[in-house]
């Protein structure tokens, strides 16, 4: 890997010119066009003034993201901190998908979809740790401001549809399955209130997630009232705040049952907090 390397960085017998913004590669018709077909086009006839002339300018795309893309089509490889020093993996993988696409290799592309998902899933073991340490809070707001939100953020931004429609599912089952967690978050919360379109996707989502309440057992139809002891004949109303809080099931009668204001959730979310 290490010839094929100084090849592509010495350009040495380079018979092709690849060019975007300030930077110029000297590179190899034949490596190019055996290994991506978006070039063998370009080059071997479908493109008539870069197959004559042996030069491809990019003008749309980004220096890094040609540099980082030429790379792999060399030595198969992606090292995403020296391609991409100033971007999370998830931010990184995204322009890797993009460039990808761009040029039609699929391998690629779907290269980095795994790779995000396995992201994804790294970041679930630490969100949802069943033994976190001390530090657990700020190293989950590590990642969520430095990781998930910057990656939110430009998937939103984005305007390419199949984008987001590729990578939006990763984001979202990683912030639904961390939900516990995630409510405990300022950053996260932060990131609802400046991107209402993912807090939506993420509130619907979370909603689908959520079992159906079933019917309370028949035994219980005619049961007494969990708090006056009142007989209630095949009514009464189940109490969430009690089933949510503490997963204890309470039917409660008309004149026994009070819906749960939003500030009581809030309270005793709190008093929790202040009994650990």
């Amino acid at each position: 890997m290490l010839t094929i390397l100084r090849l592509f960085e010495g350009g040495l017998l380079a018979d092709v010119v690849v060019k975007c913004g300030d930077r110029t590669w000297n590179l190899h018709k034949a490596t190019l066009c055996s290994r991506n077909n978006w070039f063998k086009k370009a080059l071997a006839g479908q493109f008539k003034q870069e197959s004559e002339t042996g030069i491809v300018k990019l003008e749309e795309k980004e220096e890094t993201d040609v540099d980082c893309f030429l790379r792999f089509i060399y030595t198969g490889t992606i090292d995403l901190q020296k391609s991409y020093p100033g971007d999370d993996s998830f931010v990184a993988l995204m322009r890797i998908w993009k460039t990808a696409s761009f040029f039609n290799h699929h391998n690629l592309s779907n290269l980095a979809v795994r790779a995000a998902n396995d992201h994804a899933q790294e970041h679930a073991q630490v969100f949802c740790t069943a033994f976190p340490g001390a530090d657990h809070d700020k190293e989950m707001d590590d990642i969520i401001n430095h990781s998930f939100n910057p990656a939110v953020g430009l998937l939103y931004s984005e305007e390419m549809r199949h984008l987001k429609d590729t990578f939006l599912p990763i984001y979202m089952g990683l912030a639904v399955a961390s939900v516990h967690r995630l409510s405990k978050s300022n950053p996260f919360e932060t990131l609802l209130r400046d991107c209402p379109e993912f807090a939506a996707g993420w509130a619907a989502s979370l909603m689908n997630s959520f079992n159906i309440w079933k019917p309370v057992r028949p035994e219980r139809a005619g049961g007494h009232c969990n708090d006056c002891g009142k007989q209630m004949g095949g009514k009464g109303t189940m109490d969430t705040f009690t089933w949510v809080r503490s997963v204890r099931l309470m039917v409660l009668c008309d004149n026994c049952y009070r819906m749960p204001a939003l500030s009581k959730w809030g309270a005793s979310k709190e008093v929790k907090k202040a009994a650990k």
